[in-house]
């Protein structure tokens, strides 16, 4: 009667084991590689939709901080992009808007997630 190596058959299986997720981990950078191209993608087209706009165009996170500034926005605003991310819009720019039909209803946009339509003379974004 021939002898049973455990030890071989083990190593053996272990063997497959490691294979199998190698396989398994080629499969899933390869997909992980392919949904970051995706974004990537995607976030160029954005981004060439809104600079191909001829309206200032900003976007805000929940705290307002400028989140994106297209072309217009860095002209209308007198700053570059660099000046604008990730800084607070009331603090960086508007801070004389506290009360004034801009913050009433910029806040009440956010609130109520929609679009209004309004006009305001701000004297400081036609003076600089």
């Amino acid at each position: 009667m021939a002898a049973f190596d455990f030890r071989a058959f083990s190593e053996s299986i272990l063997t497959k084991i490691r294979q199998q997720f190698i396989q398994r981990e080629q499969v899933l950078r390869a997909a992980s590689e392919a949904a970051r191209d995706e974004a990537e993608t995607a976030r160029e087209q954005v981004s060439n939709i809104l600079e191909s706009i001829t309206d200032a165009f900003v976007a805000f996170d929940r705290q307002w901080r400028f989140t994106y500034v297209n072309q217009e926005a860095t002209k209308l605003l007198r700053k570059s992009r660099a000046e604008l991310l990730g800084k607070e819009m009331w603090r960086e720019l508007f801070e004389e808007s506290n009360g004034t039909v801009l913050e009433r209803e910029l806040r009440r946009a956010v609130a109520e997630q929609t679009s209004l339509h309004f006009e305001e003379f701000f004297q400081r974004l036609i003076s600089g």
